[in-house]
């Protein structure tokens, strides 16, 4: 099977307060405290994402759980322990597993990150993963986080679905960064 060193994760993470989000008026779940992060999926090749696309289509659920476990894990371990909380002095010394076990992380995904708006006025999304593909890396995503999160609250969107996400940035505090096996994390 193809890696998915191609495969790219923009994110937007912002602390929050609180965060809901609504699908159809219904809530999808009540965060009180922790994490919104907002993502989407790439890939360095669209050749490439095709090939892959197929062959997860084709492998058993726990080899596609294999295949994500380098790209998520990394992600992860960052994401978790970036420290984005205050501490008792009022500095930015906590990440999320050293809060409370009530704070937890709300994923949404989000393919309007990958927007390109160099030529007109229409957004082009042609550099976001195709729905499919992307749809499987937010699932896995999901996944991974909801097993290694500790016990804390995992909540998340439905992929493709309109959503009205509502939450109050705490700080306020936002970070904006893509992560690739082949070329790590980089700040935007």
């Amino acid at each position: 099977m193809s890696s998915l060193d191609s495969i790219q994760i923009r994110t937007v993470l912002q602390r929050c307060s609180s965060a809901d989000v609504y699908i159809q008026g219904k809530t999808r779940g009540h965060l009180k405290a922790g994490l919104v992060a907002l993502v989407g999926f790439s890939s360095e090749g669209q050749e490439s994402a095709v090939e892959l696309l197929e062959q997860l289509q084709q492998a058993e659920q726990k080899a596609k759980s294999q295949l994500f476990v380098g790209v998520l894990e990394k992600w992860w371990a960052k994401v978790s322990q970036l420290r984005l909380f205050s501490d008792e002095t009022g500095k930015m010394n906590q990440s999320l597993m050293q809060m409370p076990e009530e704070f937890g992380i709300y994923l949404v995904s989000q393919f309007t990150l990958f927007a390109d708006i160099k030529r007109g006025n229409r957004p082009g999304f042609s550099s976001a993963l195709s729905a499919g593909l992307a749809q499987l890396c937010f699932e896995q995503l999901v996944e991974y986080v909801s097993q290694r999160s500790s016990g804390r609250p995992v909540l998340s969107g439905i992929f493709a679905a309109d959503m009205k996400v509502s939450f109050v940035n705490e700080g306020p505090v936002t970070l904006m960064f893509d992560f690739s096996p082949s070329t790590g994390f980089v700040s935007l």
